[in-house]
């Protein structure tokens, strides 16, 4: 049996997908997935044994209609028609990935319109599956799956598929990222707590790697670590390298950010600080993870959502995620690593 998903993004979300494939495959012996998603994510998508072909198809690329884009994307289309698939399953429920369904060659199911998050995009499906919205993202697409492929909904934990937490080199690993960066600026913990964490880690023994992507980000890595001999800053490189990278750290702290997902998902002991978001619906998940959240009473707003926040400081870190203190991360990402 062959079927096709479609999730093209964004990191997170594709990560919490992982879990419905796991179930998918141990439910029903013999299926395989296609997977369609942003090209930047399919290294993800890859790790996973479930899935026999990935299909980049770049739906952000049409915002800039180049010649060089257009071409990329009808050879993805080309790629999309190659096969006639046993299920559709569109797990995404926006009107950007409904076109996707209707393109491709077989029964599509998804969301019906009181679950999806766009409505409109329902009418893409010729089966449509109701899903309660209150719940994690994970849980969700473990549902939808379940339903559209018939098999009973698993009670067991998540399993992502990917994780190497079995792994001798993660064992022996003195290495601990440091996540700092995060497309929302409101998301983002002071850079004095993060220089003041990278000195606690090294202190211990543990040897600080910073990632950074980009001029901004490596300035920002530079002054976290500039008191720090033995520490590295990574430079930009490719998912599916950096996931082999951190598939072997002992640990990470990071923002409400992709790579913290990828992090748990790996079996990485990680912890996620939340300061304008909520962990409810899309906590990190893991054998091995820590969510903390910034307090309700620091700030009347929260979780505000928004992508700035109104009262930020100087370096644009919030102040709701002040109360989180470097010494206090220490002590229970100390306390992660001890129930490894």
């Amino acid at each position: 049996m062959r079927a096709l998903l479609i999730k093209t993004s964004s990191f997170g979300d594709v990560v919490h997908t992982l879990p419905a494939i796991s179930d998918a495959v141990a439910a029903l012996p013999g299926l395989i997935f296609d997977w369609v998603l942003e090209p930047p994510f399919a290294p993800i998508a890859a790790l996973h044994p479930g899935v026999a072909r990935v299909i980049p198809l770049s739906m952000r690329s049409l915002r800039q209609p180049t010649m060089g884009n257009l071409r990329a994307w009808l050879s993805a289309i080309k790629a999309l028609r190659e096969s006639t698939y046993d299920i559709i399953i569109d797990a995404q429920g926006l009107l950007k990935s409904a076109p996707i369904a209707l393109l491709a060659r077989g029964p599509a199911h998804g969301y019906d319109q009181s679950s999806a998050r766009e409505g409109w995009a329902t009418l893409a499906y010729g089966r449509r599956h109701h899903v309660a919205r209150n719940q994690h993202a994970i849980q969700r697409t473990r549902m939808l799956f379940a339903a559209a492929l018939d098999y009973p909904l698993p009670i067991n934990p998540p399993v992502f598929g990917i994780s190497k937490e079995e792994s001798p080199a993660a064992n022996a690993s003195r290495d601990v990222f440091l996540v700092h960066a995060t497309s929302w600026s409101s998301k983002l913990w002071a850079l004095e707590s993060w220089r003041e964490l990278a000195i606690l880690l090294a202190g211990q023994g543990h040897h600080v790697v910073v990632p950074a992507h980009g001029e901004a980000e490596r300035q920002r890595a530079e002054w976290i670590v500039s008191a720090i001999p033995d520490s590295e800053i990574l430079p930009p490189m490719a998912l599916g390298a950096l996931a082999g990278r951190i598939a072997s750290a002992r640990a990470m702290v990071a923002c409400d950010t992709g790579l913290a997902h990828l992090g748990g998902a790996l079996g990485v002991p990680t912890l996620t600080l939340y300061g304008p978001t909520t962990p409810n619906l899309t906590a990190t998940a893991g054998a091995r993870v820590l969510n903390l959240a910034a307090g309700a009473d620091t700030c009347v707003h929260l979780p505000c959502l928004s992508r700035q926040c109104r009262r930020a400081n100087n370096d644009q870190s919030s102040p709701c995620l002040q109360t989180i203190t470097p010494q206090f991360v220490v002590s229970c990402l100390s306390r992660l690593m001890t129930h490894d």
